[in-house]
């Protein structure tokens, strides 16, 4: 491992010194750029700190760089404080970190890119090979916070459980997803680490998953709402695409608006689920949703599905259905003395309350789904989780 420093503030060449003095390392410094085209002919890889100053344009030269030498890992450190985080790793970067450098945050940096290369080997990312398997990628969505969106979620992945199949649970709500506080997990990585880990080439999916069971997995949301900037769509496309071989059955839990990285998401689904309620508001802005939906060809896709449904006076299912123009496809019942209390204890009430109608209705969901395998495979007995 070489690593490379191109600088020009002197404070910050004072912390990295040290910084590699606690690592039993030195670093290389450069005048420019090209000096880096003679000593990387003779390595495969390296980790470069480019401060922002040091050259014209930082996008720019990221790009060159990251295309010219594939396994040099970019760290940048900013020192104009205008640089935005997502444009920065766009072109190329590893990572940002801001001027005056503070000596953990390098070290931490620079660990995680050291681990990172690592895994590598002669520019190839050596990983195991994956069982045979494309799962169905199932995406829940909802126009407003509060519909029960990501309780649904958590609850069809514990009833697919009950079927067999292997589940991993995308927390997609990358600003404030709340996937591992409903099924009481503590990750240590999330979504994040994966994206910020796996340039250029693929970083090993599982190391970044969270096991919730057997048959449960959680790619959970950034610890930060402000990381949510730095993914782009193709990080969601590649994500799917290498989550898909492991698993059954993949589903994603959304934030509750529209965005790019949610219609990448909805592009890669087999079934959308959208979330919605018995007030107008909700269901207007359902209607909106779907029309936006069929104008991209997705509407095919779409299982809306009427949450918290009870006898109380006002509007209908029959009234839903002709403001959303299209049939409900599933009526979850209103049932907040299993339900809350399943939230609150960060456990699906399809363990706690198995046979309550609400949990009834989920399994029907996921039956309903799985209906030409249920023809010659019954679901086996509910998952135990030490609880």
């Amino acid at each position: 491992m070489r690593w490379f420093g191109i600088l020009n503030e002197f404070e910050d060449y004072h912390v990295i010194n040290h910084t590699f003095s606690k690592k039993n390392e030195k670093v290389e410094w450069l005048q420019a750029c090209e000096d880096l085209e003679d000593i990387m002919t003779r390595t495969d890889k390296g980790i470069l700190i480019l401060s922002s100053t040091a050259v014209e344009d930082i996008y720019e030269t990221c790009e060159d760089l990251s295309l010219q030498f594939p396994f040099l890992y970019i760290v940048i450190i900013d020192s104009e404080s205008d640089l935005e985080l997502r444009e920065v790793m766009r072109a190329g970067a590893f990572d940002m970190l801001k001027s005056p450098l503070k000596q953990d945050e390098l070290f931490d940096s620079l660990e995680i890119a050291e681990a990172s290369i690592s895994k590598q080997k002669y520019g190839k990312f050596k990983m195991k090979s994956a069982p045979q398997k494309t799962a169905k990628v199932i995406t829940v969505c909802s126009t407003k916070g509060g519909v029960g969106k990501t309780t649904f979620t958590v609850n069809l992945a514990s009833a697919f459980a009950r079927l067999s199949k292997k589940v991993l649970i995308i927390d997609l709500d990358l600003q404030f997803g709340d996937v591992s506080i409903f099924m009481d997990c503590h990750p240590k990585k999330t979504i994040y680490e994966w994206m910020k880990e796996s340039h250029p080439s693929s970083s090993e999916i599982k190391s970044y998953i969270q096991s919730y069971n057997d048959e449960i997995d959680i790619l959970a949301a950034p610890e930060r709402p402000e990381f949510a900037e730095a993914f782009t769509n193709t990080h969601i496309e590649k994500l799917i695409e290498e989550v898909q071989p492991y698993y059954d059955v993949v589903m994603i839990d959304t934030a509750p608006y529209m965005e790019e990285i949610i219609l990448t998401a909805l592009e890669h689904t087999d079934d959308i689920f959208l979330m919605t309620y018995l007030d107008l508001p909700t269901l207007k802005n359902c209607k909106v949703f779907l029309d936006t939906l069929d104008s991209l060809s997705f509407k095919s896709k779409v299982k809306v599905v009427l949450n918290r449904d009870s006898n109380k006076k006002g509007i209908d299912f029959k009234t839903a259905e002709r403001v959303l123009g299209q049939e409900l496809y599933a009526k979850v019942p209103d049932f907040e003395k299993v339900v809350v209390p399943s939230v609150n204890e960060g456990y699906p009430y399809v363990y706690s309350s198995p046979k309550s109608k609400v949990a009834k209705a989920i399994f029907a969901i996921a039956e309903r789904l799985f209906a030409d395998e249920l023809d010659v495979k019954k679901p086996k007995k509910l998952l135990k989780i030490g609880r």
